[in-house]
């Protein structure tokens, strides 16, 4: 059976190597549990990372694409950012 593992310290260079050249490590921009802002209609929202994927993320227990979030405005750790992006948006 195959599980899904950490990364950790305790890995041997050649291990992570081996890992990367196999292609079934991805980097996530967020983590689970942790508070982002998504645009969306103009606003930034603050929502929680409630689980993702390799092409979707859920937020608030809705699953979103990659694609559709990118559409929509994005996502952004901090709402200072979220806010700048829908000032650049509008003009």
């Amino acid at each position: 059976m195959i599980k899904t593992e950490a990364l950790d310290k305790g890995l041997a260079p050649e291990e992570i190597i081996n890992i990367v050249r196999s292609k079934p490590v991805y980097v996530m921009p967020y983590e689970v549990n942790q508070y982002v802002y998504m645009i969306t209609g103009g606003r930034a929202l603050k929502v929680v990372v409630t689980d993702i994927g390799v092409g979707s993320i859920q937020l608030n227990g809705s699953w979103y694409s990659w694609e559709e979030m990118e559409a929509k405005g994005g996502i952004y750790e901090a709402e200072f950012d979220a806010l700048t992006a829908i000032a650049q948006m509008g003009s």
